[in-house]
């Protein structure tokens, strides 16, 4: 029995037909979070490239910000971690049914509030956003945080401190606190997000690897080496932690030793005695998406030591390639693997993944080019999710390839066959 289906020997009796998009943690995220994407980076595009006051916003930066880290980032982490807790922890109950759909309820509770921050109030949205941050901490705390083998719980501390800044972010906006303006929680929370990139992409491409592996008859199994990817995050962590309290050429080398640091993870993939798994798609698009990150970092360091590059552009790297390309990648092989299928690469992959490079291209030649790069950037971005939706919607919505789902059960046991 394969790891991905095991959970399905806990799954709760009293959801055993339920509906398949909430069958599943990651089911109702992903066939929502396409289309939130879609219209907030398509309204970012026309208002900000044609300079069309079409968003409700007293910050419209701080918004589009916060809404691609928080909102659609905690959105995808959530469903990262709804799928992943009860696959990594043997016994673990899968929260399905109604209990995701109150938990769904409350990550749109807290994105619409946001949304009317300047007419209900900054508390209103801070409650919703902040219970939904507080909520995931609790769904993960009794079996990650207190394992006594601690074998995920860089996870849930790096949610934990994300939510910290997520909070002094709410507060310096009520200017409750001064020290810092709103921006600067924001730009710390993007390398946060970053690392909580690397920490899922760790995981999952190591479940997908293995897979192929055994597939492919290979002796060697595929195990990620710790230090590099330790080595990464400690870059990170401390060029953000850096750049949030002061802005000098030290931040140059820190952005050359993370660009370093990053692209050795890379060095994973490299066989010494078979280079097989080289030849498969994912393990391709993983380094790419590695690449990226890590050319991000490269151009933060080239700005801070005085070379003439865009600082925004630089960011943009990081949320359109790291974040973006971190949440779309991660819901691939999610999607795949967690409908009982075998991941693959298909012209509709390609034309997304392509769509989600065009667009980091676009934002890149936007301040030469003129503004209406902007909007050709955003739509590019948006193409790449709502291609995803009409590729996978008939997957998220119906029930998986092998025969399981929730109503696959009579009481503990399974009916059909899991290869």
């Amino acid at each position: 029995m394969k790891n991905t289906a095991k959970h399905y020997l806990y799954y709760p009796k009293n959801d055993i037909h339920v509906k398949p998009f909430l069958a599943y943690g990651f089911r109702p995220f992903f066939l929502i979070l396409p289309w939130y994407v879609a219209i907030m980076i398509t309204l970012w595009g026309i208002s900000f490239g044609f300079s069309i006051d079409i968003l409700p916003f007293s910050n419209i930066i701080n918004w589009h910000i916060y809404e691609l880290l928080f909102g659609v980032g905690f959105g995808a982490i959530g469903a990262f971690l709804l799928t992943a807790l009860p696959e990594l922890f043997s016994g673990s109950v899968p929260i399905v049914g109604k209990k995701l759909l109150y938990i769904i309820i409350l990550w749109l509770l807290g994105r619409v509030s946001f949304w009317c921050m300047d007419i209900i109030g900054i508390w209103i949205s801070f409650l919703f956003n902040i219970a939904f941050s507080v909520l995931m901490i609790a769904i993960i705390f009794k079996r990650v945080v207190l394992d006594p083998l601690q074998r995920h719980s860089s996870i849930a501390y790096m949610i934990v401190l994300i939510t910290v800044i997520q909070t002094m972010f709410f507060l310096s906006v009520a200017k409750v606190i001064t020290f810092k303006n709103p921006n600067s929680f924001l730009y710390l929370s993007l390398s946060l997000f970053i690392v909580l990139i690397i920490l899922a992409l760790r995981r999952i491409q190591m479940e997908e690897i293995n897979g192929f592996i055994e597939e492919m008859e290979l002796s060697e199994a595929f195990i990620t080496r710790p230090f590099r990817y330790n080595l990464s995050i400690f870059c990170i962590l401390l060029f953000g932690f850096c750049e949030f309290f002061f802005q000098n050429s030290i931040l140059g080398w820190l952005g050359f030793a993370v660009f370093a640091a990053t692209l050795n993870i890379i060095n994973d993939y490299k066989r010494e005695y078979d280079k097989t798994i080289l030849t498969h798609p994912y393990v391709q698009i993983f380094a790419i998406l590695l690449f990226v990150i890590s050319f991000g970092y490269l151009t933060l360091g080239l700005y801070y030591i005085g070379f003439d590059v865009n600082l925004i552009n630089a960011r943009h790297i990081l949320g359109i390639g790291g974040i973006g390309g971190g949440v779309i990648i991660a819901m691939l092989v999610i999607t795949f693997v967690h409908t009982g299928r075998k991941p693959k690469c298909d012209i509709w992959i390609v034309l997304l993944l392509l769509s989600l490079l065009l667009s980091l291209v676009l934002r890149c030649l936007a301040d030469e080019f003129g503004t209406a790069m902007y909007a050709l950037s955003s739509l590019s971005f948006a193409l790449c999710f709502i291609i995803y939706f009409f590729r996978f919607k008939g997957y998220l919505l119906n029930k998986r390839a092998d025969g399981l789902l929730g109503w696959g059960m009579q009481g503990t046991k399974l009916v059909g066959v899991i290869s």
